[in-house]
């Protein structure tokens, strides 16, 4: 492959050894990992995306210099690779479905956040103060929906997107309440849903990952 050569002349040319060689192409691949999942997710400025992914790899003893090179440039690649494959796609993706669903979510009182947070436990200790805002600009609150980054890292691996939800009232009732809602609207947006009523378990939005970029 293409890039195989590129990475090839840049050990050759900054001194890594044989030795060394799987190693640094593992940590290329862990770089490329990073940068895709970022830049397919959508939620990461691109200016941004090869500054997190340096943050995240450990550069020693290769060099943070040499690294950003090939950071840079598998950002390029992998930009082209997004507006190819996005010309592609049909006028209405999955996730307009899930962006229409949200917008008639949030007409009915419930916040809705994309990518919120690192994790479920950390979005539902959060999620509160959204409603809390949301509210002081006059807005109605009945509940919430929302999946977090390691959702959508899920989603763009095709698994699916998981969104954790809940209510105002902090009982079942009003939680299974808001659910309903939240699979409605999935459903008349078009997209799948699975959730068998259970207040313990997150409802799954069945959906192929392509969200458009600004780029």
């Amino acid at each position: 492959m293409a890039w195989n050569w590129f990475a090839g002349l840049f050990r050759r040319g900054n001194g890594v050894a044989p030795a060394d060689a799987q190693a640094f192409d593992e940590l290329v691949n862990e770089l490329r990992d990073y940068i895709v999942r970022d830049l397919r997710g959508g939620y990461v400025a691109p200016d941004a995306i090869v500054e997190g992914a340096l943050e995240v790899v450990d550069a020693q003893p290769h060099g943070e210099a040499l690294l950003r090179t090939h950071a840079q440039r598998i950002l390029e690649d992998e930009i082209s690779a997004y507006r190819t494959d996005s010309a592609a796609w049909p006028a209405l993706t999955d996730h307009d479905r899930l962006e229409q669903a949200f917008a008639t979510l949030e007409s009915q009182g419930v916040v809705c956040r994309q990518n919120f947070t690192c994790c479920g436990t950390c979005g539902v200790a959060e999620i509160g103060e959204e409603m809390r805002a949301t509210r002081e600009r006059g807005g109605a609150v009945q509940g919430y929906a929302f999946f977090h980054m390691q959702d959508t890292e899920s989603a763009i691996d095709g698994h699916g997107l998981y969104l954790n939800y809940g209510a105002v009232e902090e009982d079942e009732t009003a939680a299974k309440s808001v659910a309903r809602s939240i699979v409605a609207a999935m459903s008349a947006a078009g997209l799948p849903v699975e959730w068998d009523g259970d207040w313990g378990k997150r409802i799954r939005v069945g959906l192929q990952w392509q969200r458009r970029l600004a780029l």
